[in-house]
This record gives structure tokens, C-alpha cells and sequence, in this order.
């Protein structure tokens, strides 16, 4: 098509039709312009596509992970239930005027631990802008970017818990010597005083501490999961788009 063009140009320009050869030669630059229009085009959507593959790749990778969250999450969750129900054994059964309860129910008021929830991309100090920077939904950008900050809520609390079960450790040291759970020695062993470490004033107003902060825990973890859902809701949106 442009030899063709051209060959006519050059006829016209010997001929001296000047007018119909300036026709030609804008039509030639013309069909330049737009070959180069549709190459650049081409080349466009040939990104587009690659782009988007690299997207979807990295949703996938997200959806994995944070499912991996709700699995974590929902694992915390039953452990709090259980922490919860050590620390009412503790608030019925402490006091100036407790009791010694039966072994088993002891044990769970001495067991005194706390859980602690790692998530993925919870961290905004990693690698986090340069995948975000490849999401294109600007809805679920805004969930990922607002994903740290929900989770440090949640994890002031869980600090604050770790203090307060420290705090109760402490105590229970007084009166329980920690040596006798340990079968390697058999020395004479300090006493156990148990009924002074029930009737410890500090000792049940730490649990009360606890119970508090432990339902305010739960709560954020309930917000926690509910953030965490709505990024894998959007997530699979994404990729029931293709």
C-alpha cells in the first residue's frame, strides 16, 4: 500500500500536479500515524494484560494468606475462651474468705498464660507499599492499607494482657515454689502456701484487670475478623472478575 502510494506520489511530482501530490503525501504520513497509533495501542494492551496477570497472581498469594489470618484468628478466639474461663475460676475462688478448690480447678486458676496473635500483612513497615502499589481496586487498597492499623489496636491490648498475666506470675511465685514441678531435684521444698496466694488482694484484682482487658481483647479481635473478612471478600471479587 505505501509503494503503491509512493509510486503515484512520484508520478504526480513529475507531472507537476502538485496539489493532488500534497493529497498523497499527507495520506502516506496519515498511514504512518496511524500504524504507529495502533502499535503503541498493541503495545499498551499487551502491558495491560501482563500487569494484570501479575495482579491476579498476587491475589491469589493474598487470599491464601489471609485465610491463613482467619485460621489463626479463629484459633486465638477458642484460646481466649479458655483464658476467660481460668480467669472466673480465679474471681470464685479468690477472696480473704476462699476456700481451696478441688486440683483440677487449681490448676486452671495457676495456669495463667495469654494468647498471642501473628498475622500476615500486619506489618506496615515491610514490603507492603510495592504490593499495593499493584492493586488496582481502590476499595480493597484502602482495606489492605487499614489492615495494620486494626491489628495494632488489637495488639496494645494483647501487650497490656501480657503485663497483667506477668504481674499475676509474680504473685503466684510467693506462694508456690515453681521447684517442685521440676523432677530433677528433690531437696527439701519450700512450702506451698495456696490459700495465701487465693486470698492475695493484688492477686484478684490483677484477674479482675485481666477479665477486663481479655473481653476488651476479644471484642478487637471481632473487629479484627470482621476487617480481615471484608479484604477476602474483595479479594475473591477480583478474581471471579476474570
Amino acid at each position: 500500500m505505501k509503494r503503491l502510494l509512493r509510486d503515484k506520489r512520484q508520478g504526480l511530482f513529475k507531472n507537476k500536479k502538485f496539489s493532488i501530490y500534497l493529497m498523497y503525501v499527507l495520506v502516506e504520513i496519515l498511514l504512518v500515524v496511524f500504524g504507529i497509533l495502533i502499535a503503541l495501542q498493541v503495545d499498551n494492551w499487551n502491558e495491560d494484560r501482563k500487569e494484570r496477570k501479575e495482579e491476579l497472581r498476587l491475589i491469589e498469594q493474598l487470599v491464601e494468606d489471609f485465610n491463613t489470618n482467619k485460621l489463626i484468628i479463629t484459633s486465638s478466639e477458642r484460646e481466649y475462651r479458655r483464658v476467660l474461663g481460668n480467669i472466673d475460676a480465679a474471681l470464685r475462688n479468690s477472696g480473704p474468705g476462699a476456700a481451696l478448690p478441688p486440683p483440677d480447678v487449681f490448676d486452671s486458676i495457676a495456669n495463667l498464660w495469654t494468647p498471642t496473635v501473628e498475622l500476615l500483612h500486619a506489618d506496615p513497615s515491610a514490603d507492603y507499599g510495592l504490593t499495593l502499589d499493584r492493586i488496582t481496586n481502590n476499595q480493597l487498597k484502602l482495606a489492605l492499607m487499614s489492615f495494620p492499623a486494626t491489628y495494632h489496636q488489637y495488639k496494645e491490648l494483647e501487650n497490656t494482657l501480657k503485663q497483667l498475666t506477668a504481674d499475676q506470675r509474680r504473685i503466684y511465685e510467693k506462694y508456690i515454689p515453681l521447684i517442685a514441678s521440676v523432677r530433677d531435684y528433690q531437696q527439701e521444698l519450700f512450702k506451698a502456701d495456696s490459700m495465701g496466694f487465693l486470698r492475695d488482694r493484688e492477686f484478684q484484682n490483677a484477674s479482675v484487670n485481666r477479665l477486663w482487658n481479655t473481653r476488651n481483647a476479644t471484642t478487637q479481635l471481632e473487629w479484627l475478623t470482621e476487617h480481615n473478612d471484608t479484604i477476602l471478600r474483595l479479594l475473591n471479587t477480583e478474581l471471579r472478575r476474570e
